[in-house]
């Protein structure tokens, strides 16, 4: 069986965009008719209720643009059942509000579902390491963009770069559905940003964050990045590198402020600490700080890319580069809580 989607592409991603741009302000007026409203809170920046559920749009721009074009690879189909999963989760959360830590094992059992059904990293000879690997990352990089949702435009925005290098690879590799995948994504996630940049006129929650998130995890493990294994392990890593570090950073931060002293406070606690606070606190409009994190994360992702065609020193050199632009964030980072002499605010 073959799946003809090398020239069908720019429909993918024109159906996903109209799809979300066109859903996203049914889905306002529902969400404000329904009550579903982000009130403003301590942990939270904007100052006024803010009508959330945008994930619904990005979700059925997603869907319906991998649908409408017939076939669907069994790569495909395990990722769309494992989004719908962590859609509904996102849902419940949006409108009923569910546990952090109930979350976590639905995510769990999300990439349990992933593993038994193929998806799943082929880093080591043993399958139980394998899958270990998988859950980690899985788990990790949803979680990471879940918390990356803190600020009008910005992970929608990191999606759409993360998604167009994955396009970019797909596309030079001849993954066909797995580009798919990725212009859906990148078509859902735009037409979505319109109403979302700063100022947002609706947040996405946690049914667009945890539906992301997924995706970007689950795609990378179904690419292939190069025949290198390392190459193949520091590409992916790269382009979602940000949302990763600002998860890493934070995390560790809190426990050694005291702020976290238990695995459940880790899981549930969320605080005004993360990158793009910090940029707010050097005087930023939020605007500014979304862009500024945009370029952030488009540089890893143009290293990322190139790490695929260079030799071993040059891409050496690559993973200095990428340290070094993870060590000036962690002084900028730094910077800030000393300036103001106290904490971040939590």
């Amino acid at each position: 069986m073959t799946y003809p989607w090398e020239g069908i592409y720019p429909k993918i991603f024109i159906i996903a965009l109209i799809v979300s741009t066109l859903l996203t302000p049914f889905i306002r007026k529902l969400a404000i008719y329904a009550g579903a409203m982000d009130k403003p809170s301590g942990v939270k920046i904007h100052k006024h209720p803010t009508p959330r559920l945008g994930g619904v749009a990005i979700f059925f721009g997603f869907l319906f643009s991998i649908l409408a074009m017939g076939e669907v690879t069994p790569d495909q189909k395990t990722v769309l059942i494992g989004a719908t999963m962590a859609f509904i989760v996102g849902i419940l959360d949006d409108t009923r509000s569910v546990s952090a830590v109930v979350k976590l094992i639905v995510l769990f059992i999300i990439t349990a579902f992933l593993a038994i059904n193929g998806v799943i990293l082929s880093l080591v000879p043993w399958p139980w390491v394998n899958f270990i690997l998988t859950l980690f990352w899985i788990v990790g990089v949803t979680s990471a963009f879940n918390a990356m949702d803190n600020m009008d435009g910005l992970a929608a925005g990191l999606t759409f770069f993360a998604s167009l290098a994955y396009a970019y690879v797909a596309v030079q590799n001849g993954q066909w559905g797995w580009g798919a995948l990725a212009f859906a994504l990148m078509g859902s996630s735009l037409g979505f940003l319109f109403f979302n940049f700063p100022p947002a006129k609706i947040f996405m929650g946690d049914s667009g964050s945890f539906f992301l998130g997924y995706c970007l995890a689950a795609m990378s493990v179904i690419g292939a990045w190069s025949t290198n294994p390392f190459k193949a392990i520091v590409v992916p890593i790269f382009i979602l590198g940000l949302p990763i570090f600002d998860l890493i950073f934070v995390v560790v931060k809190r426990h050694h402020s005291r702020v976290t002293r238990t695995i459940r406070e880790v899981v549930t606690f969320s605080g005004k600490d993360h990158f793009s606070h910090r940029l707010l606190k050097l005087g930023m409009s939020q605007k500014q700080a979304v862009v500024f994190t945009y370029f952030v994360a488009l540089a890893l992702s143009l290293g990322a890319i190139s790490m695929r065609y260079v030799q071993r020193i040059e891409a050496i050199l690559l993973c200095i580069q990428y340290f070094v632009i993870t060590m000036l964030i962690i002084i900028l980072m730094e910077y800030v809580d000393r300036r103001d002499k106290k904490p971040i605010e939590f």
